[in-house]
């Protein structure tokens, strides 16, 4: 754990209620947590570990997986030391919720969202990044809406729903940043789509921008789209893909997938693996200016094709910083294998979940997953001790606070290595064949 003090020198003295610290305490916040100090004993509480923050009755309150810890007796530094525990909680929390740059829109109103069987609501700070609007609760509830897979905003009394497929979540009371969130969410979402259907025509550039237009709608950001809308609006973009993959250290393997699931029933995404440098981070906002309050067409918006003017086609023979993966449902639709086309020199493996609800179900969560994570394959699969480990925090962190991704993990079975075509089937066959 990073134990650099936030600020120099800085310590709040208090006494100590808990089940593994008691007594009169010396604390000091650091980058990764908090430190706490006894007498006879000194504990590292990092955010990772820390489920919920309370400033109650002069006591500040930290809730553990396994400990509940009361500071009280702070006299009139208890609420200078909350804040500053918020502060730095939260910057943890964002850091797990994957923002880039600095947020567009600041604010604090009320929340309320339902989320694959999860429910919450209640007021905290809500920020607007580039590609996605996040609630900063100090507690679980904090959650990450990526503007990439919005299917609709309802505009209400002082209250603005955004709907991802059968998610809800809605923001109210955000006073004068009300009409400013609004332009910002329909900016941003407009401007994430071109960007996805400038990125479709850079992959295939002999498509029109109308094709282009359409395969953004069907994968926003790359999401794994179905392999065969994708053919019935460009084949020469699946033939791009597949040679892509081809080219790869999972090309011979893609093909054997093939023949252990329908090719109708699979789906392709890519992921862009270029240098983030590259990407503007903050700044202004493409099309906000001038951009009408009123709602009531976004919701076609997202619906509809389209089209948007494009730059210059870009030369592909250097090297694609694209990469693709495929999602392969079982005969039976009850598991799903997920292939990344990595490269020749990286070692491969294909990925077998449970599709609990199907793999109708399993398309949209593992997409909501990969997104959560800023399209970190490991995460999806690491096991539970090493997400413990103190280098995967930010990981663990994010599968607290993301529904999909922790559904993912709960329901990944096992990984097939690339050692030869043949055993690869032999193990797949297995998992295929298998009840889950």
């Amino acid at each position: 754990m990073d134990t650099t003090p936030l600020v120099d020198g800085l310590e709040y003295q208090a006494k100590l209620a808990s089940t593994a610290l008691s007594g009169d305490a010396t604390t000091k916040l650091t980058k990764e947590g908090i430190v706490v100090s006894t007498l006879l004993d000194t504990a590292e509480i990092p955010f990772a570990d820390i489920n919920e923050l309370s400033f109650e009755d002069h006591q500040v309150v930290i809730v553990t997986d396994t400990d509940r810890l009361v500071f009280s007796q702070l006299g009139s530094w208890g609420q200078p030391f909350f804040d500053e525990l918020h502060g730095a909680y939260n910057k943890a929390v964002l850091d797990s919720l994957f923002t880039h740059g600095k947020p567009l829109i600041t604010s604090e109103g009320g929340y309320a969202y339902r989320e694959a069987g999860v429910s919450a609501n209640g007021q905290a700070p809500i920020h607007v990044y580039e590609n996605c609007v996040c609630v900063l609760p100090t507690n679980l509830a904090a959650r990450r809406v990526p503007l990439h897979f919005l299917t609709g905003l309802d505009k209400g009394d002082f209250a603005l729903t955004h709907r991802v497929d059968d998610d809800e979540y809605t923001f109210s009371k955000l006073g004068y940043e009300t009409d400013p969130f609004e332009r910002t969410v329909i900016a941003r979402t407009k401007a994430l789509r071109e960007e996805t259907q400038a990125m479709v025509q850079e992959i295939d550039p002999t498509i029109s921008t109308g094709q282009a237009a359409q395969i953004a709608k069907l994968m926003p950001g790359g999401a794994a789209a179905s392999r065969k809308a994708l053919l019935e609006v460009a084949p020469s973009f699946v033939e791009v893909a597949e040679a892509a993959i081809g080219k790869s250290r999972s090309g011979e393997y893609y093909e054997q997938l093939k023949t252990l699931s329908d090719p109708a029933d699979m789906h392709l995404g890519f992921i862009w693996t270029g240098d983030a440098s590259d990407k503007e981070e903050g700044g202004a906002v493409p099309g906000l200016e001038g951009l009408p309050i009123d709602l009531p067409n976004i919701t076609q918006m997202l619906t509809d094709v389209v089209p948007a003017e494009m730059g210059q086609e870009q030369d592909t023979d250097s090297g694609s910083p694209y990469l693709f993966y495929a999602v392969a449902p079982s005969s039976d639709r009850s598991k799903c294998a997920v292939e990344f086309a990595v490269p020749e020199n990286e070692s491969a493996a294909t990925f077998v979940y449970r599709c609990d609800g199907g793999a109708d179900s399993f398309i949209p969560r593992i997409n909501r997953a990969m997104e959560a994570v800023d399209y970190a394959r490991d995460v999806i699969s690491m096991d539970e001790e090493k997400l413990k480990l103190p280098e995967n925090r930010r990981y663990a962190m994010a599968v607290k606070r993301s529904s999909a991704l922790a559904q993912v993990r709960e329901g990944f079975l096992g990984r097939v290595i690339h050692s030869s075509p043949d055993t690869w089937k032999r193990n797949m066959e297995g998992y295929f064949a298998t009840t889950a």
